[in-house]
């Protein structure tokens, strides 16, 4: 890939995204005057002739075979305009602008994971995936409960498990997806909480199924790949990130949500904003709960493949429904606040997912915004990153404040 070409994506996206005036660039970069020119109708509003624009870039990166530069142009530059709203550009424009660059930067995925397929997922971490299902199986009620822990989240994984012991009247069998913490380490934490789990060693490198194996992607690809297994086993699957709090009972919360829907999800803000466009609502990955059956076994198989694809567990979710021609429509019920259906050429059935209530399942941008919450809710999902000054003994008073 020209390094000029990605310099050059990085400046026209910063200057789409700022407020300062947009001038066509000359010398170091004249050969990308399409690039410059797409930037230039964002910044205007001229979002009718944008489609043309990246067409023509598209093009002309496809002439060259420069393959590295489309992905980076998709990756980068589209995905950038599809996750983000650009300053002074007025709704109309904008929800055109995010509908444009997100149904062109999925085409582009699709086409490179069909072009360029990845290398298979080594059959070691397989049968440990199966070995530990078999085992949870045969130690639990049938639900259990998936983690994934990186370096980075460590505390979050202990004060996470606190959490849960305080609120919980038992924990299901844990499992947990360890990307690169000592094995040691993850047993003690558990151990000195005396909570029954089963560890699943992620490093096994190299490895490059969505993505080049050590970024978040590859995580999000074998979580999904993980619950699908899970589900396969005659499982039932709770996941749950570890910055997303339990604070009620999750068990018998999920005991109680409809016996005609089969997966639900927690309700994101807007990430990807073409689902709220679209639907009206944005289903969340921190927090989901899916029953095992044959429709979530074909169903998870092929929002897998979306994950491959899109190197993102929400966002692939969501163009996958986006292709299934989902309705959404408001319930009335306490727990679950909308009820999507649909097809999927790949699934061949008729399928029900159900988006959580934001008072049952909340995302808030700080902890310490839980005073202000109308009623306690089952799970809480604060940005850990958002609070770096609290130690964790006074993180966990505030969640139970």
């Amino acid at each position: 890939m020209s390094r000029n070409f990605r310099l050059e994506c990085d400046r026209v996206g910063d200057a789409v995204f700022s407020d300062q005036v947009f001038e066509l660039s000359s010398s170091s970069f004249e050969n990308y005057v399409p690039l410059v020119e797409l930037g230039q109708k964002i910044k205007a509003g001229n979002i009718a002739d944008v489609r043309e624009s990246i067409l023509q870039i598209v093009s002309l990166l496809r002439d060259s075979s420069d393959n590295d530069s489309i992905s980076y142009f998709s990756r980068s530059f589209l995905k950038r305009l599809a996750l983000h709203r650009v300053p002074k550009l007025e709704k109309v424009a904008q929800d055109s602008l995010i509908s444009i660059a997100h149904e062109f930067h999925a085409e582009l995925c699709h086409r490179a994971f069909q072009e360029f397929p990845p290398e298979p997922v080594p059959i070691q971490l397989i049968e440990r995936l199966q070995s530990v299902a078999l085992s949870s199986r045969q130690a639990s009620c049938g639900r259990v409960v998936l983690l994934m822990v990186t370096r980075n989240y460590v505390d979050n994984l202990k004060l996470w498990l606190d959490c849960a012991i305080r609120s919980q009247q038992s924990l299901p069998q844990i499992i947990i997806l360890n990307l690169d913490v000592p094995s040691a380490e993850v047993s003690e934490i558990f151990e000195v909480r005396r909570v029954a789990f089963s560890e699943v060693d992620l490093r096994l490198k190299p490895y490059s199924k969505s993505g080049n194996g050590s970024s978040l992607s590859f995580i999000w690809y074998i979580k999904i790949l993980a619950a699908l297994i899970l589900l396969k086993s005659d499982l039932d699957v709770i996941y749950s990130d570890l910055d997303s709090f339990w604070l009620r009972d999750v068990d018998a919360f999920v005991n109680g949500l409809p016996s005609d829907t089969n997966l639900f999800f927690m309700t994101a803000d807007n990430m990807p904003m073409i689902s709220s466009i679209k639907f009206g609502v944005t289903c969340g990955c921190g927090f989901f709960f899916a029953r095992s059956g044959v429709e979530n076994h074909k169903f998870f198989e092929c929002w897998l493949d979306y994950v491959g694809a899109m190197l993102d567990d929400q966002i692939g979710l969501a163009q996958m429904l986006l292709e299934s021609n989902v309705e959404f429509s408001l319930s009335s019920m306490e727990s679950v606040s909308w009820i999507g259906s649909g097809t999927h050429s790949s699934i061949q059935r008729y399928f029900r997912i159900g988006v959580l209530s934001k008072e049952m399942v909340v995302r808030i941008a700080s902890v310490k915004d839980i005073s202000s919450l109308k009623c306690r809710p089952v799970v809480v999902h604060p940005r850990w990153v958002a609070e770096p000054s609290l130690m964790p003994s006074d993180y966990l008073n505030l969640l139970f404040s």
